[in-house]
């Protein structure tokens, strides 16, 4: 079952794991958009089911109906990938508008906490599961003038914690994975158009010195959803091209070099 699975990351997660011989529910709170990743993932599918399902994260009632038409439909629920989330942009605290922080924290932290409130018993029923929150490296720098966003971002990473202990013994593990600067639709919309976003995505990428692709962080959680991960459980992990590590070196000498005479 995959949140926010009709763009994006959660998108490019739904075919990978189609192809690799999952069957999948993808869940968006837009039909027109629902009905369009159908269609493009269709010759992905070789026989399995794919489900999608209209939901608004933010409602428990349709969180619990999604959850349940799940079970109805594959009479198992084996991995949940938390991917559903909005980057407001809200920029500061101090200037920030009550209706922008009650919305982003709505979808990102009560979406999140609704799904596996309503997954976890469907998984320890079916024997046990996994499930994989997202996060963002917008939860470890300041500075990305999206304050409601990071503050959510570290909220679910708290939350993926609390669910690892909790409910490890009944064979449910729960990681993080988080991203760091990803090329999709909407991180390019947000920052002017054609090349301009372009070159704005590859300046504030990692020292990897490029913008991740959504497939590559659809893998990481295709990790720790797979059976390969059987010993993780409270981890994060990021896919930041080394984001956190510092800005990117323009110089091609070795660290050790620079400044040499």
């Amino acid at each position: 079952m995959i949140t926010g699975g009709a763009r994006g990351i959660g998108h490019a997660a739904a075919g990978l794991f189609l192809e690799a011989g999952a069957q999948v529910a993808i869940v968006d709170w837009k039909a027109d958009l629902l009905a369009q990743a159908v269609e493009q993932l269709l010759p992905k599918c070789q026989g399995r089911a794919l489900e999608a399902i209209v939901c608004d994260a933010r409602s428990e009632m349709q969180v619990a109906a999604a959850v349940e038409q799940v079970w109805s439909r594959f009479g198992r629920l084996d991995g949940l990938y938390n991917n559903a989330a909005v980057n407001t942009r809200s920029g500061s605290i101090v200037t920030m508008e009550e209706r922008t922080w009650d919305f982003t924290l709505a979808v990102n932290l009560k979406g999140t906490v609704f799904f596996c409130k309503h997954a976890i018993p469907k998984m320890i029923a079916g024997g046990g599961g996994s499930i994989v929150n997202t996060s963002s490296i917008n939860a470890h720098l300041g500075g990305m003038g999206c304050d409601a966003y990071a503050v959510s971002k570290a909220a679910v990473e708290a939350l993926t914690l609390q669910l690892a202990h909790d409910y490890a013994d009944r064979k449910v593990r729960c990681n993080c994975v988080c991203p760091g600067v990803v090329r999709t639709a909407a991180t390019l919309a947000a920052g002017g158009s054609g090349a301009e976003a372009e070159a704005r995505l590859a300046g504030v990428a990692g020292p990897i010195g490029r913008p991740g692709a959504p497939e590559e962080i659809a893998k990481i959680a295709g990790f720790l959803l797979s059976d390969d991960a059987s010993l993780i459980t409270g981890a994060t992990i990021r896919g930041d091209g080394g984001l956190l590590t510092g800005p990117r070196r323009v110089s091609g000498g070795r660290p050790d070099q620079e400044g040499a005479g």
